[in-house]
């Protein structure tokens, strides 16, 4: 493997370019994917906090109309003492509730914008995470396979081949299938 790695390395420093060349694609893909997905969490993020600054204006709106609501029952108050402290305190109530319940609604949405922005982001991070392992692997398989072209004859590479896919049976024979869990 140590020699693999070598030859590998020898290979890479004798023509830098074409290995430099894959890096640059890599990272130019890396940054066109986060480009790429960065408009649509933007948009729906923006149209979220639209919604929930209208929810916030909208929960305002609800605390001053209730303000009105308690001047209006102040007033009723002057005239009947008597029905004042149930009028008032009824007033109160929904208005608080109405108020508890419109941030409640909109910390909910922004709990549920910022969950899913994150979950967008984990996603591209997995994907990114998945292609790069992918290349690794390919390219891996490449240096392999020129090096046993280059060191080993064909029916040395034929061998070497037998006895693996040999050994590998072995070993699928000697370890349990794992059984699906229901």
């Amino acid at each position: 493997m140590e020699e693999a790695l070598r030859a590998a390395l020898h290979e890479i420093t004798a023509r830098p370019m074409p290995y430099l060349a894959e890096v640059l694609q890599f990272l130019v893909l890396v940054g066109v994917i986060g480009w790429a997905a960065h408009r649509p969490v933007a948009r729906r993020l923006a149209a979220r906090r639209e919604r929930v600054a209208a929810e916030l204006v909208e929960a305002e709106r609800n605390e001053r109309e209730c303000v009105v609501l308690g001047e209006e029952a102040r007033a009723a108050a002057a005239k009947a003492e008597e029905e004042a402290p149930g009028i008032v305190a009824a007033a109160r109530a929904e208005a608080e509730k109405e108020r508890v319940a419109g941030t409640a609604r909109a910390q909910a949405e922004a709990e549920l914008a910022i969950q899913l922005a994150r979950e967008a982001v984990e996603r591209e991070k997995t994907k990114v995470a998945a292609e790069a392992s992918e290349r690794l692997v390919t390219l891996t398989t490449e240096i392999a396979r020129r090096y046993l072209d280059e060191f080993l004859t064909e029916d040395e590479r034929r061998s070497m081949t037998e006895r693996v896919i040999l050994e590998s049976l072995e070993e699928m024979e000697r370890e349990p299938l794992p059984r699906s869990k229901e």
